[in-house]
């Protein structure tokens, strides 16, 4: 769906958390943001600068396979699904959203690091660009700590395979900070992040990662891989 739609829909919404499907994530914007957080769970809120509508829109997203263990711990009941999306009704917001939102900042450039790995003209680079690339190193350095402590039996095969994805993630990233082929290492970086999902989800089915780790993951994925559309 696009953001024009979901703003619209988003607009007229009293008291439900709209969860939109996209992919293999459920998404909520805006209001429904706010209340999944203040009724389901606390999860990490993302603001972007759509150019589209010329407006700062929060988000926050979690792997589609997960909602129904997610619902059920918090003991949400109140819910529908369609094709398109999930909707928790009778959710009224707690706070005032004007403040919630307010209080939630876009990512800047000091927010970027290791600044090591940064030419000297960092300042005068596509800001958006590095904050890919530091989106794209932390997945890397995330990846490895985890790849290190892998049990024997995939450490060396499945283990391996995500540590490289995740370099050449990294690698390709870095290139886009620096503004070199950006559309070329954009559709690179895209690819490595669906084998690295695709390398999760069947740790996943192994029961080799847990579901709570599996999802921060795919957070920080989904929000690299928005970055890079």
């Amino acid at each position: 769906m696009k953001i024009e739609e979901i703003l619209t829909l988003e607009s007229v919404n009293q008291d439900s958390i709209l969860l939109f499907k996209e992919g293999i994530f459920l998404r909520a914007y805006e209001r429904s943001a706010m209340r999944f957080t203040e009724y389901v769970a606390d999860f990490k809120v993302f603001k972007k600068h759509y150019k589209i509508v010329n407006a700062d829109v929060c988000y926050l997203g979690f792997p589609y396979a997960n909602y129904k263990i997610l619902f059920e711990k918090h003991h949400i009941e109140d819910f529908s699904e369609s094709d398109r999306q999930v909707v928790v009704f009778n959710c009224p917001s707690k706070g005032d959203y004007e403040d919630w939102k307010n209080r939630i900042s876009l990512p800047t450039v000091n927010d970027i690091s290791p600044q090591v790995l940064f030419r000297p003209d960092v300042q005068q680079k596509n800001l958006k660009n590095l904050q890919i690339f530091k989106s794209g190193y932390d997945v890397m350095v995330e990846l490895h700590r985890y790849a290190d402590i892998m049990p024997r039996a995939h450490r060396y095969t499945i283990g391996e395979r995500i540590k490289n994805e995740s370099i050449n993630l990294a690698v390709n990233t870095y290139r886009i900070g620096q503004n070199k082929d950006v559309p070329q290492n954009k559709a690179k970086s895209v690819e490595n992040i669906e084998i690295i999902r695709l390398l999760l989800r069947l740790l996943m089915d192994l029961k080799q990662i847990s579901q709570s780790y599996f999802t921060m993951l795919n957070q920080r994925m989904e929000y690299l891989y928005l970055s890079l559309l």
